[in-house]
């Protein structure tokens, strides 16, 4: 007796001839791809971190150049801190992204999370080393 309805039972839905029974048909299936956001994330990790670290070695050679005293009203002193500043800045906007691709769905989630990771790991760091460098200044 043929049904006079349709519901999400169909036998037409279903793979009979599958090992085990009745396994699910997938419809249009299509691979994910990875999402936009986290890989923007993750090169921005990447890149930023790349600048923090190089404003931190050119602040340490800059120090030893000058024998441990630095004046701090020097140029190159402030040009250190307008680049650490807009690292860090674009790191927390990187670390936004990521989280933002976390919450995208259909989407895999891989530079998303090494993204998160990175971002945190770079912004951590330098909290880190500012508190010890204030630390061992007094």
């Amino acid at each position: 007796m043929p049904r006079e309805y349709e519901d999400d039972f169909d036998d037409e839905d279903y793979d009979l001839d599958s090992p085990g029974g009745r396994r699910r048909r997938r419809a249009n299936f299509e691979p994910m791809s990875h999402s936009g956001l986290g890989l923007a994330s993750f090169i921005m990790s990447i890149v930023f971190g790349a600048a923090v670290a190089t404003v931190f070695v050119v602040a340490v050679l800059l120090v030893v150049q000058n024998g441990g005293k630095i004046r701090e009203d020097a140029p190159e002193v402030g040009l250190l801190g307008l680049g650490m500043i807009c690292s860090l800045g674009l790191v927390v906007v990187g670390l936004g992204l990521g989280i933002a691709g976390l919450v995208q769905t259909n989407r895999k989630k891989v530079f998303s999370v090494l993204g998160v990771i990175f971002n945190l790991t770079i912004l951590l760091g330098t909290g880190l080393l500012m508190i010890l460098g204030q630390v061992m200044k007094h």
